[in-house]
């Protein structure tokens, strides 16, 4: 347990505000907290495509962990974001640019493909969308579920660190042990009258 709490201490995640987010990005607060919760545009089919990161829903109370975390000031609820977070919303304004542009003009539930591209036809404006969906799959944090915003849940790196300690020690530990001349009744743990025959 020692060995655990000092690597759960030495991985812990630190957080930046929403603040220090928006600056860094270069956003607004509307659409940092669209940006990070589910956002939709339409396709010219009327297909769903997901815009958002979905760090965080509200409505679930729920939140992925290592990169977004709530915090309580008073009656007030603010999310504070990591720094795995950050990187991937400065990645993401900076590979698509028309998604921030067109979410600072308007605040919308959905979107459809002309609010961001009025000049393209609706096909050259669909494959920008899907060229941004599949980004948004490739990302790790894609494929991280959602936790309840009160739960504890320990860093990811400190969860590898912890596996590979507990790997390397129970490799050095289990041996093949090789017997010879054992009666099989001499190794069988002895007859439990509780348990049934």
């Amino acid at each position: 347990m020692t060995p655990s709490r000092r690597l759960l201490n030495h991985f812990e995640s630190k957080y930046l505000p929403d603040t220090v987010v928006t600056k860094k990005v270069g956003m607004s607060f509307r659409v940092l907290g669209m940006i990070t919760s589910m956002v939709n545009a339409k396709d010219s089919k009327g297909k769903n495509i997901g815009l958002g990161l979905c760090l965080k829903s509200r409505s679930q109370g729920a939140v992925v962990p290592d990169y977004c975390k709530v915090v309580k000031r008073g009656d007030n609820t603010f999310y504070e974001y990591t720094s795995s977070a950050l990187k991937v919303m400065q990645q993401y304004k900076q590979k698509f640019p028309w998604v921030f542009d067109g979410i600072a003009k308007e605040g919308k539930k959905d979107y459809y493909g002309k609010d961001f591209f009025p000049s393209l036809s609706a096909e050259d404006a669909d494959k920008q969308l899907y060229a941004m969906r599949s980004w948004l799959k490739s990302l790790p944090l894609a494929r991280r579920p959602m936790v309840k915003q009160e739960a504890k849940f320990a860093p990811i790196e400190a969860i590898g660190a912890i596996q590979q300690a507990l790997s390397a020690s129970s490799a050095e530990k289990t041996k093949p042990v090789h017997l010879e001349n054992i009666s099989p009744m001499a190794v069988l743990t002895a007859p439990d009258p509780s348990l049934p025959r």
